[in-house]
């Protein structure tokens, strides 16, 4: 993608029509966030699937900065709808998949929306840092370019790099962990949703684990001084997931709940809940 200077003036009223000729069908999503610069340089190969004969991809996007030309395609900005337009040589036919691949960078947002920069202080008083999303309803666009509105739902296989200090979290349980340059560790996560159901977060949190009766994996995770001030907690919640689903008589549908604990309340921050 080539990061092309032209912005399209067309007034605050129209929309690019993206909603009618492609669509997402799966999310492949690279992060390595920097703790020393508090900023993020990252990729997405995105395939899709056309709907109807165009040579036009819309995308969401706010906050971040393509940096990689893969091809001389000219982009459109639609700054006040959040939207960037691409443009292919090649027609894309309906019926037919294919791939859209963007490298990106940002810095970690302030704030609680988006790819955010977190804090929790020692008892020491030294300050850790950890990164978090928080993308309901449309702020996903502020961590990857992409299809972020709720009707488009897609697969996600989502790798996050970190130093082995560091741990990462998303929706579902990990599929692998691999070591990969500079003594990196690369986690890979794969999960089926729509762009603001996404979460993910890098952290030296510690936690503490419990199964429910009917098998799902219930965590809690806190700063590591902390960490052994949640095992009533965990409890607790064991015990109530265990009682909701015989008193509703309803499984609870995915493999794992994990919270966030600290000292003011508990966030659910990594569970999809729809």
């Amino acid at each position: 993608i080539q990061n092309s200077k032209q912005n399209l003036n067309i007034g605050t009223q129209y929309l690019f029509p993206y909603h009618r000729y492609i669509i997402p069908l799966h999310y492949n999503l690279l992060l390595q966030p920097n703790f020393i610069s508090l900023s993020f340089k990252d990729s997405v190969s995105i395939q899709i699937g056309g709907l109807q004969v165009t040579n036009a991809t819309v995308l969401n996007q706010n906050h971040t900065h393509l940096s990689k030309q893969v091809a001389a395609l000219p982009v459109l900005h639609n700054p006040s709808h959040e939207q960037i337009g691409i443009f292919s040589p090649r027609v894309l036919n309906s019926g037919q998949k294919h791939f859209l691949y963007i490298e990106f960078e940002a810095k970690l947002t302030e704030g609680f929306h988006g790819f955010y920069k977190s804090t929790y202080r020692t008892s020491t008083g030294e300050t850790r840092t950890l990164a978090a999303t928080r993308f309901e309803p449309t702020s996903a666009r502020r961590a990857f370019p992409g299809f972020d509105e709720p009707n488009f739902k897609a697969s996600f296989s989502i790798r996050i790099r970190q130093t082995p200090e560091y741990i990462s979290l998303s929706n579902m349980p990990g599929v692998s962990t691999v070591e990969v340059n500079d003594g990196f560790l690369e986690d890979q996560f794969d999960a089926s949703m729509s762009t603001y159901l996404v979460a993910f977060v890098i952290c030296d949190l510690k936690s503490v684990h419990a199964t429910t009766s009917s098998g799902v994996q219930m965590s809690i995770y806190a700063s590591p001084e902390k960490s052994q001030q949640t095992t009533y907690v965990l409890e607790v919640l064991v015990k109530m997931l265990d009682f909701y689903e015989e008193y509703f008589n309803i499984h609870y549908p995915l493999p794992k709940i994990t919270f966030k604990f600290s000292l003011w309340c508990i966030l659910m921050s990594c569970n999809v809940r729809h």
